[in-house]
């Protein structure tokens, strides 16, 4: 669930989202076509596409994961599984920056995805947004001595 939104605009007048959530997403991927998978939690949507390696061409730099998948099973992931966009969602989505409080703490980064822009424009409909960016930075602090 959404606990805040930082809004902020570039200098070609796009609307960026970093989203606050109050716990990270835990994607199970089911397989929409042959070679495609796609994850949502909470709105916010992950997909991957199969791109066989070859030499030094891998995935994620070849780097080893799971992929968990909705059906309990476990894809193991070394290099063939590239990121990708989102398809066969028929509604608006908007790129966005999410993490938690307490991921932010640890280290100040969003991470990158994608999300349904209803679940952003209803939170904004009830709540604030703030423009601040380095809001949860404990780094920015100013200490008076």
């Amino acid at each position: 669930m959404i606990i805040d939104v930082i809004v902020r605009s570039d200098n070609y007048g796009n609307t960026n989202y970093y989203v606050v959530l109050d716990r990270y997403p835990e994607f199970k991927f089911k397989r929409i076509q042959k070679g495609y998978l796609l994850a949502e939690d909470n709105g916010i949507f992950q997909a991957y596409k199969y791109g066989a390696p070859y030499g030094s061409f891998k995935a994620f730099a070849g780097r080893k994961f799971n992929i968990n998948m909705e059906d309990g099973s476990i894809i193991e992931a070394w290099g063939q599984w590239w990121d990708t966009g989102v398809i066969g969602i028929y509604e608006e989505l908007a790129q966005v920056g999410y993490s938690t409080i307490d991921r932010l703490k640890e280290c100040y980064v969003f991470t990158g995805g994608t999300m349904r822009l209803s679940e952003i424009k209803n939170w904004l409909d009830n709540n604030p947004y703030s423009i601040d960016y380095y809001k949860y930075d404990n780094r920015k602090k100013v200490y008076e001595f």
